[in-house]
């Protein structure tokens, strides 16, 4: 695809359902919204992740103006998208 020459065949990477294109959150997320250990906040600011010794065990977020400690049952997930991702690598860790 990024070659001199575009003659010729090969693969094409897509995500797809059922033979249709689709984003990855309609493929993955979706799905696994249902899962009942699983919890999903948008619009939420990371500030902290939380640490007992070297485990992480939750975060304190920044939610509508309000600071909250969540406590993660068994493990922390941290997911970000393309903007300021990087700055999960300089968060304070608090033990």
């Amino acid at each position: 695809f990024h070659g001199e020459r575009q003659e010729g065949i090969g693969p094409f990477h897509v995500t797809q359902v059922n033979g249709e294109r689709c984003s990855a959150a309609r493929a993955f997320l979706h799905p696994a919204l249902a899962r009942p250990n699983l919890t999903v906040l948008s619009s939420a600011l990371t500030l902290r992740v939380l640490l007992e010794g070297t485990r992480a065990t939750g975060v304190e977020i920044s939610q509508a103006g309000e600071v909250v400690q969540l406590q993660a049952r068994r493990e922390v997930i941290l997911s970000a998208g393309s903007i300021n991702s990087v700055s999960y690598t300089h968060l304070p860790l608090a033990t």
